[in-house]
């Protein structure tokens, strides 16, 4: 083996080893994004279910008439649960926290009956909260309805900021792990172009002569898969341990056998069509020009 083909094997080594490790890089970032944008739906479901619609009942406003209208609140679709808190338990309540029975001291209670009002998480939306609190407000009990709108579209916006930083990642590693795989079949095919060209010259077909090289670049794509998997499995262990203690109840066995199933599918797909192009490109190219 002369100096040329000994350089040419080592920068072939190199480029294989990159492309393993530029296909695991990716997916790892990509079974990053998946596991967020599975999670972070649990999560805004749960967070959104206990964020309360607060209703101030009018003075004086009959106390069994107010239960059966918040009765019929459980016959809407919104109503996921209705805490209802007199104008006595707040007092009770206010006065436990003070220590101090401010009511016998002013002389009246200024505290007026209250309801909270959950909702389902697909109706905790800015557009339906103020289709709720339109309806609310219209409801002779009611003398003002207060809603956690700018909570909600706070949540909302982080969700999709941070979706797109990580899918801004997940696609600049697409791009670099197709140029890497791009020109590792280059420099394959460059490498062994003797033999390419004898096997092109007693009639070999060029899917016959493709096929090794489609077979250890989908090999390297289950190997970079596999890494990926283990990093991103160790992450979850570590987040789950050191950092956020309910992670595991909020994403589901199946959702990491989705996410891992995705992830060999992505890596195995683009890394074949990938190859099939950079292979195609240079097995066409001319005897004179590719030495």
């Amino acid at each position: 083996m002369n100096q040329e083909e000994k350089f040419t094997h080592r920068r072939l080594v190199s480029s294989y080893r990159g492309v393993i490790i530029s296909i695991s890089v990716m997916l790892y970032l990509l079974g990053l994004l998946l596991v967020f944008i599975a999670n972070t739906n649990s999560l805004l479901n749960n967070v959104k279910e206990n964020i309360g619609i607060e209703v101030i009942v009018k003075d004086l406003y009959d106390e069994d008439e107010l239960r059966f209208n918040i009765r019929q609140l459980y016959l809407k679709p919104f109503t996921k649960q209705v805490i209802l808190t007199t104008n006595d338990e707040a007092a009770k309540d206010l006065a436990e926290r003070l220590d101090e029975d401010f009511v016998g001291f002013i002389g009246y209670n200024p505290l007026p009956t209250s309801f909270e009002l959950k909702v389902h998480s697909e109706y905790a939306n800015p557009d339906s909260l103020k289709m709720i609190e339109s309806y609310l407000g219209s409801q002779k009990y009611v003398k003002s309805v207060s809603t956690q709108e700018q909570i909600i579209r706070r949540l909302n916006n982080s969700r999709k900021s941070t979706s797109s930083i990580l899918f801004g990642f997940v696609l600049v590693m697409v791009l670099i792990v197709i140029v890497i795989i791009h020109s590792t079949m280059k420099l394959t095919v460059y490498a062994n172009r003797n033999i390419i060209k004898t096997m092109q010259t007693i009639g070999a077909t060029t899917s016959f002569i493709r096929m090794p090289y489609v077979r250890k670049s989908l090999y390297q794509a289950v190997l970079g898969a596999t890494f990926a998997v283990i990093a991103l499995m160790l992450t979850l262990l570590i987040m789950i341990k050191f950092m956020y203690s309910d992670f595991e109840i909020l994403l589901r066995m199946k959702d990491i056998i989705g996410i891992v199933v995705i992830l060999y599918v992505f890596g195995l797909v683009i890394t074949l069509f990938t190859s099939v192009f950079a292979i195609n490109k240079y097995l066409d190219i001319r005897k004179k020009i590719l030495y």
